[in-house]
């Protein structure tokens, strides 16, 4: 199944970010090595958001990709809001800020609808990305076991009490 966008508008926004994330994530940023794993985790990120959560909200997917290019590289929260608009910095913004807060319980629970969205789509594609990956030790999957008890409390409070968001 494939998602439709509404208007060109909504195809030039979310191309424009792919294109910034790619150029950011890849070889043309001085200093930053390319990871192509950082670019394939942001499409499978947006895949999650439109395909499978059927999230229409274009706005949101962007957020998505380049809250991942502004973790993973130099580019400044100037950057996003210059180019992406401010709806799209925002959200951004409050999920790289709210990364920041030492509680799980306070993270969870200051985060807009459009963040939970992002928070529990990243934390799906990290949980995927985690079984899939073959293991590092004699002993199963290594460091896999800490990663996925990390994440899977932290999704159950994102995504509230009574499994809403």
């Amino acid at each position: 199944m494939f998602y439709k966008l509404n208007n060109q508008n909504d195809i030039q926004l979310l191309i424009s970010a792919f294109h910034f994330a790619g150029q950011r994530l890849g070889t043309e940023q001085p200093g930053v090595q390319a990871d192509c794993s950082k670019i394939v985790h942001s499409i499978r990120l947006a895949n999650v958001l439109a395909v499978e959560g059927n999230i229409s909200n274009v706005q949101i997917i962007v957020a998505a990709i380049l809250q991942c290019t502004l973790t993973d590289t130099l580019t400044s929260m100037e950057d996003i809001r210059a180019i992406f608009g401010v709806t799209v910095w925002d959200t951004v913004r409050e999920i790289v800020d709210n990364n920041a807060l030492q509680s799980m319980d306070q993270r969870a629970s200051q985060l807009s609808r459009r963040a939970k969205l992002i928070k529990l789509a990243d934390i799906i594609c990290t949980l995927r990305s985690l079984n899939s990956s073959a293991p590092t030790d004699a002993m199963g999957a290594g460091g896999n076991h800490e990663r996925q008890a990390h994440c899977q409390p932290y999704a159950r409070r994102i995504s509230g009490a009574g499994g809403c968001i």
